[in-house]
């Protein structure tokens, strides 16, 4: 009983914070597809860097959608020269069953979807309900765990955002 209230509560806070304008809700925010889960200045704020370009995918086979932030900076000259500016790729889409039970054993973070697990190097991966979001910072030098955090930032703005199933 207590989960299923747990539950309810999350739905109408969510609900209550969409109605607000707290957060918006999936297509809201100018994107589509997999950009529509957070703005470019919304990712700029995390990356503290102008994010210039986005690049939405959608994987036919499986429905995943995924867009990746682009900058125009560079971490370090080796990144520039083999050109790899930092950049933010937010994934989701329904959970496959190959991901089911994949992560057991990585860090379980607090807090994110129904379970959110920090994969190390600028990935976090949380389900919500049927849905999946993972999130990667790529192409950065900043000491892991900096590189966690953005990423973490990255998915409390999306999962809000997720369509209802």
């Amino acid at each position: 009983m207590r989960q299923r209230g747990t539950t309810t509560s999350v739905v109408a806070l969510a609900t209550i914070a969409v109605v607000l304008g707290w957060v918006a809700p999936v297509g809201a925010v100018g994107g589509v597809g997999g950009c529509a889960l957070a703005t470019k200045k919304e990712v700029s704020k995390i990356l503290g860097a102008k994010v210039t370009k986005t690049k939405n995918k959608v994987d036919k086979d499986s429905g995943a959608q995924t867009c990746t932030y682009k900058t125009n900076e560079f971490d370090s000259e080796v990144l520039e020269a083999s050109g790899a500016p930092l950049q933010v790729v937010i994934t989701w889409g329904p959970i496959p069953d190959s991901l089911r039970g994949q992560y057991e054993g990585s860090e379980i973070l607090e807090g994110l979807g129904d379970v959110a697990y920090d994969l190390g190097f600028g990935q976090v991966v949380a389900f919500s309900g049927e849905q999946s979001v993972d999130v990667t910072v790529e192409n950065s030098e900043s000491p892991e765990g900096k590189l966690s955090k953005k990423a973490q930032k990255a998915i409390r703005l999306a999962l809000p955002r997720l369509p209802v199933d």
